[in-house]
């Protein structure tokens, strides 16, 4: 009923997903692994296996990766990030000040590295202001989701299916044809976030400013021998 190919790509599914998700080994190393196991058992052929990374999409995916790291190194996030955030004012106008420019800058650049280094950013700043740090984590996920369905380079998905429609002779997206979609949505999803989301999510705070004024400062300092293990 079921022939080899079936049954060993089948298999070869379900192990990387348990893999994946229990997360004994890299992502990188499971799914590259699947992919030569494939190629080794001949359900796939070897220009098959490595089609995908001439990919007009991951290509530019690689690219903006590229870009993404180069901001990172000047900081220019970490700027823009501390000018922005304020100390003062409630959460929902805090949470304008930081949704709308992230959701602008994601419209144009991959999300993970955005998040990535904003993430050190919004800490340090609700560490500094007692504000809940639960507050802010998923609404910046979700603004530089929103931001990457705004154009065609803003998420790597997208980017994939415009290189998959060029090589099978299509013409492809335009740079701003999704924004007539994307653009509505984006600011329906942020206000949403804005004004009802962020009210549904835990309000926590680090163990230290939940404390308040009851807390001490120490300095402590420990030696390790050679012989430790």
């Amino acid at each position: 009923m079921f022939d080899f190919d079936f049954i060993y790509t089948a298999f070869l599914i379900i192990a990387m997903t348990v893999l994946l998700v229990k997360e004994f080994m890299e992502p990188d190393l499971v799914v590259f692994s699947t992919l030569v196991l494939l190629t080794a058992g001949r359900v796939i052929t070897l220009s098959e296996a490595f089609s995908g990374f001439s990919n007009h999409g991951m290509l530019t995916v690689a690219f903006l990766f590229v870009v993404a790291s180069a901001l990172q190194r000047t900081e220019i996030l970490n700027i823009l990030a501390n000018r922005i955030m304020k100390q003062h004012g409630k959460i929902s106008n805090k949470l304008i000040r930081m949704m709308f420019p992230v959701s602008a800058i994601s419209a144009f650049f991959n999300n993970t590295p955005i998040v990535a280094m904003l993430i050190p950013v919004i800490k340090q700043w609700a560490r500094k202001t007692g504000n809940p740090l639960s507050k802010f984590m998923i609404p910046l996920s979700y603004a530089s989701i929103l931001g990457g369905i705004c154009t065609l380079i803003g998420t790597s998905t997208t980017l994939v299916v415009h290189g998959l429609m060029i090589e099978n002779g299509l013409k492809g997206f335009s740079f701003f044809e999704i924004s007539r979609v994307g653009v509505p949505t984006a600011l329906f999803g942020l206000l949403v976030i804005i004004l009802v989301g962020h009210r549904l999510l835990p309000e926590r705070k680090p163990p230290l400013v939940e404390l308040g004024s009851n807390t001490r400062e120490f300095v402590v300092e420990m030696k390790v021998n050679e012989d430790f293990r």
